[in-house]
């Protein structure tokens, strides 16, 4: 299962959107500091979160799979966002300092781990804040509460086989 470019693009435009893309980023801000002077690659959907770098990162790309679709990153600047193969990036070794991966994969597992544990169905873009919870990629601080907004409206029949 791959999301579209189009359809994430839409959400994170969304009141929804905004406010998973805040809590996803302060939890990816607390693990890449600081990335003065580095060269930050984002793979997947990443463009809502790479925008935390890129006036003191050297250089900031976003590399979207073929099965996803690209689009022009950032908006008003040059573009910095390419279509690439999944298994074959074209960058040399040591390209880049840090990778923020963005996948689909921890997306569909916490749509399935909603669906097997509470019988709630959520539409990709409506996981993705839990997904981070999920997965491990956001870790709550000590005494840290955190709430979750899920949404469905958007779902389409998926099999978690």
């Amino acid at each position: 299962m791959s999301n579209d470019v189009v359809d994430l693009r839409n959400f994170y435009a969304q009141r929804l959107g905004v406010a998973a893309r805040r809590f996803i980023g302060r939890g990816i801000r607390a693990r890449l500091a600081d990335t003065r002077g580095m060269r930050v690659l984002g793979i997947g959907y990443a463009t809502p979160y790479l925008g935390l770098f890129r006036e003191e990162a050297e250089r900031c790309l976003a590399f979207m799979p073929a099965a996803q679709g690209v689009l022009k990153w950032p908006s008003t600047r040059p573009t910095l966002a390419a279509l690439v193969d999944e298994l074959d990036m074209p960058l040399p070794d040591a390209a880049v300092d840090r990778v923020l991966l963005v996948t689909d994969a921890s997306i569909e597992r916490a749509q399935r781990a909603l669906w097997e544990g509470l019988r709630i169905v959520v539409e990709p873009g409506g996981a993705a804040a839990f997904s981070a919870l999920h997965s491990g990629g956001y870790l709550p601080a000590s005494g840290e509460r955190v709430g979750v907004v899920l949404s469905g409206g958007n779902s389409t029949a998926v099999r978690f086989d």
